[in-house]
């Protein structure tokens, strides 16, 4: 209930605007088809018989950045049934966050020192099936004369509690 009332708050901002609508739109669209996440059928909703947790999203307007004007933020710290998703997860252990002074002194060690994009590296750190069933949300590109299709994110939620620890494991 609270993953759909956000979701038609969400499309009711983003109508105010048609660029903002499409920007969003088009955002989904470019999640489903990195697999990021994915359309989950109705044989697939009634046939799992794990626990199930449907998480709101809703769009973050920066009007002046050229990159990302519209963002899509997905958030496990809302309340649904009187569960809070990140309530159930630990942080993970704050060592590993690099110390820069010893980046500095690692960096130094070799004669080579590389470097590379994690760019969505988050969306690159895929999730087991039970934690995507905890991870359904609602959609339908705005059209809000149908019932909503229901997703799953399959990789690392930003908004999880453990994200950050989770996305320095994988890099490691």
């Amino acid at each position: 209930y609270v993953a759909r009332k956000k979701m038609m708050q969400t499309e009711k901002r983003l109508m105010r605007d048609t660029n903002w609508m499409d920007t969003y739109n088009n955002q989904m669209t470019d999640m489903l088809n990195r697999g990021v996440g994915r359309r989950i059928t109705d044989h697939e909703k009634t046939k799992y018989r794990g626990p199930i947790h449907y998480i709101s999203h809703h769009a973050v307007i920066k009007e002046d950045s050229m990159t990302t004007p519209v963002r899509i933020v997905f958030n496990s710290s809302a309340s649904y049934k009187g569960h809070i998703l990140n309530n159930y997860w630990a942080k993970g252990p704050d060592c590993f966050i690099n110390n820069l002074l010893c980046v500095l002194f690692r960096f130094r060690e070799n004669n080579v020192g590389l470097y590379g994009d994690i760019r969505k590296m988050y969306n690159s750190v895929f999730i087991s099936l039970l934690d995507q069933h905890c991870h359904r949300y609602l959609w339908r590109n705005c059209e809000t004369n149908r019932e909503p299709d229901t997703f799953v994110i399959t990789r690392v939620n930003i908004g999880d509690r453990p994200a950050g620890a989770i996305a320095t494991v994988a890099l490691k």
